[in-house]
């Protein structure tokens, strides 16, 4: 599979692009994973989504997309435009990277834009 760039240079492995595929195991490099899945509404998927970490903003697309990290504390906050609202399902986590430890976030949309999203650790 082909790794993309997201807009300030992290790596999304769901979009196919002219870059070359990554090498090694993403696992064993210090950093953080942001899995960002859409549920059925099939046209959400044609808007990028937001990730900030301490504040840097990333827009990136769907799927899972690495970020390499120094170990310490981040806040994780993950959001999509759609239609007129700038950050529907927008939520936080704050997490610690660990060295040598890769940490793991998973985001859905919410259903509505004026709820938030769903947002959990799971690594």
């Amino acid at each position: 599979m082909a790794a993309s760039k997201c807009e300030n240079g992290a790596v999304n492995d769901e979009q196919s692009t002219d870059q070359p595929p990554r090498r090694g195991d993403p696992d064993s490099v210090t950093g953080l994973t942001v899995q960002a899945v859409h549920g059925p509404r099939a046209a959400i998927q044609l808007v990028r989504v937001k990730i900030e970490i301490n504040g840097t903003t990333y827009k990136c697309g769907w799927g899972e997309t690495a970020f390499p990290l120094e170990p310490g504390r981040y806040q994780v906050t993950v959001s999509c435009r759609w239609l007129v609202f700038p950050h529907l399902g927008r939520n936080s986590i704050v997490l610690d990277v660990l060295p040598g430890k890769r940490a793991v976030v998973r985001w859905t949309p919410s259903l509505t834009a004026f709820q938030k999203g769903k947002i959990e650790q799971l690594a």
